[in-house]
């Protein structure tokens, strides 16, 4: 009993480890890229090397233009769902007319971010496989 215990607790132990060691990787990576961005972003214009706006404005068009097809479709698509679920609720209540007023408001308060995430994430598979 005091085996298996004990046991435990250092299976538990090595866990937390991976789950610290994990979380310096993450903080690390992100200090390394703040560093590298600032640097190149005000360091390196006052040295005499110019910036690379080519992949920048590519990016941008790869986040931005290339993505507006699949996040109609997600908009959209979640709208229909979102009609159908509520309407039969405001039915209940009288009140079917705010049907769009309710979809509308959801989509840009609450979804918003989930669109702009499948955006960016539609963007990269885009610009790996094309």
């Amino acid at each position: 009993m005091v085996r298996t215990f004990f046991g435990f607790i250092g299976r538990r132990g090595f866990e937390l480890a991976d789950v610290f060691e994990n979380f310096y990787k993450e903080i690390s990576g992100l200090y390394y890229l703040t560093r590298a961005t600032l640097y190149c972003t005000f360091i390196e214009p006052l040295r005499g090397k110019p910036n690379k706006w080519r992949p920048v404005w590519e990016q941008m068009e790869d986040v931005g233009v290339k993505s507006t097809t699949i996040v109609f479709l997600v908009s959209f698509l979640i709208g229909v769902i979102l009609a159908f679920q509520s309407a039969h609720q405001l039915s209940r209540l009288g009140a079917l007319e705010f049907v769009g007023a309710l979809v509308g408001v959801a989509i840009l308060r609450e979804l918003g971010a989930l669109d702009d995430g499948v955006g960016h994430v539609w963007a990269g598979w885009g610009r790996v496989y094309c």
